[in-house]
């Protein structure tokens, strides 16, 4: 016998993908994903469109003063559309080891670190704030920028964050002013350059900087200074543009690229104009529903290309909200999606013509092995856009095929792998009340010699708690 699966689509409008959604479901887990609807479950309430979640970390194996990557997703029910047990994306917190309360605890011990060095205890008066300069010894230390560490430990054994800084020695017993006897510079982590800077209290870095044979754009630069005790002071960082435009007048820009999330960037042509609608030139139709980065650049009449600009860009639909589409097209799949495009393709609607914001299909599709299936769809509007796939879950079968062998009555039937237990169920009449007569773990159950006790009879298999049950057609009694 043929099996048939029979699919009723309905294919929606782009307001379809604005409907409201409930929360049903959120877990969280760290480290590895292990997988979705696998990670520890949140307690949430009533399913809602929004959730205050709130859970707890085991921190057992956590070190005191680790820092955690936390992670956090949930799933939806569309309220309107159906679309159940959809799966959000991941949200990503941090979690901080700290006492299991908030009040304050006793610091017991204090210790600091120079320059990667060991660690040195100290003791400290009992205040809220402590100053550093009185306790940290810097004998022996250089002269110049230091790197300075900083951690505690309280009652409870549990050692805080550590705390990063830096400290400028200078072993001159009092604060005057001391002579700057060197300048220097370097630019993109290159050599240190020496100049001869102009007595002065300020430094015009663009009077002292060379820039001849730096390429067009934006660059690093470091600099520092030495005093007449020979003491290297701290590096300070900054950034500058190089243009070799000799005057500050505009240039032509001759031609404009974009690049989104790192890929190859990709030229286009725009009318002359002092601003650009972005939404107008890139293409989003091909990116994922979430959040992306895109990087923006000029290129000028004298060759030069300009800084990148960053920007980020959310998709939240594949549609443009509020505006009217007409669907063009629409596919179906079954099983695993083959990708926007890649489907089956749907005839034409029942009225012939893909010509309004909501039509109404109906295709039968044969020759599916009975089972369980998962089958998505979409459409396609004519600015070329294809939304989201809709699934459903679909059951072929099962078929039951009711034989006689003499006065015995054979039961065969078809269903999917998995089901450990099947009852047999009989009735005088096709309304039933059905009673089970018997159980079995094959597809096929012989009543023997019933057709020569009975004048009739109607027959229905089922498995578990009867959700499913499959009989022998309505109004058709086994008769001898």
């Amino acid at each position: 016998m043929k099996k048939i699966l029979l699919i009723a689509l309905l294919a929606l409008s782009s307001l379809a993908f604005a409907q409201r959604a409930v929360v049903t479901q959120c877990e969280w887990f760290t480290g590895a994903d292990p997988g979705v609807g696998s990670a520890t479950p949140i307690s949430i309430g009533t399913p809602d469109p929004s959730e205050a979640l709130a859970f707890t970390v085991a921190t057992g194996s956590l070190n005191a003063g680790d820092l955690v990557r936390a992670k956090v997703r949930c799933r939806m029910d569309s309220v309107r559309s159906g679309a159940l047990n959809v799966w959000g994306a991941v949200t990503e917190a941090f979690v901080l080891l700290s006492p299991a309360t908030g009040t304050a605890r006793l610091v017991t011990s204090m210790s600091y670190q120079w320059n990667n060095g060991a660690f040195t205890n100290i003791d400290v008066a009992d205040a809220a704030t402590t100053p550093l300069n009185e306790i940290v010894a810097t004998a022996g230390l250089p002269d110049g920028l230091n790197k300075l560490r900083i951690k505690a430990t309280d009652d409870l054994g549990r050692t805080g964050l550590v705390v990063d800084g830096f400290a400028v020695i200078s072993n001159t017993a009092g604060y005057s002013n001391r002579l700057v006897t060197q300048f220097e510079y370097r630019v993109d982590g290159g050599t240190f350059t020496v100049a001869d800077v102009a007595d002065g209290g300020i430094v015009n870095l663009n009077q002292v900087v060379a820039t001849t044979g730096l390429s067009n754009g934006v660059h690093h630069l470091q600099v520092r200074t030495t005093d007449d005790l020979g003491r290297v002071g701290a590096v300070h960082d900054g950034f500058f543009v190089v243009s070799n435009t000799a005057g500050f007048g505009p240039r032509l820009v001759t031609s404009m690229e974009y690049r989104i999330d790192g890929g190859t960037y990709t030229s286009f042509d725009y009318p002359d104009n002092g601003l650009i609608n972005f939404s107008e030139i890139i293409a989003t139709n091909a990116l994922s529903i979430g959040l992306h980065q895109i990087d923006m650049r000029s290129v000028d009449d004298l060759g030069r290309v300009g800084q990148p600009h960053r920007a980020f860009l959310i998709v939240s639909s594949p549609f443009v909200g509020g505006v009217a589409h007409h669907v063009v097209a629409a596919e179906v799949f079954v099983g695993t999606d083959p990708g926007v495009g890649n489907g089956i393709d749907i005839p034409l609607p029942q009225d012939g013509v893909f010509d309004e914001g909501t039509e109404d299909f109906l295709q039968v599709y044969t020759n599916f092995p009975v089972g369980y299936y998962r089958v998505g769809f979409r459409i396609q509007t004519e600015d070329g856009r294809w939304s989201q796939a809709d699934f459903d879950s679909l059951l072929v079968g099962p078929i039951l095929v009711v034989s006689s062998a003499g006065n015995d009555i054979v039961l065969n039937w078809q269903f999917p792998d998995g089901i450990d237990q099947y009852y047999i169920q009989r009735a005088t009449t096709t309304g039933g009340p059905y009673t089970v007569i018997d159980s079995t773990t094959a597809r096929t159950y012989t009543h023997t010699g019933i057709i020569s006790t009975q004048a009739s009879g109607f027959y229905a298999v089922t498995f578990r708690d009867d959700s499913i049950h499959i009989e022998s057609p309505p109004g058709t009694p086994v008769s001898k």
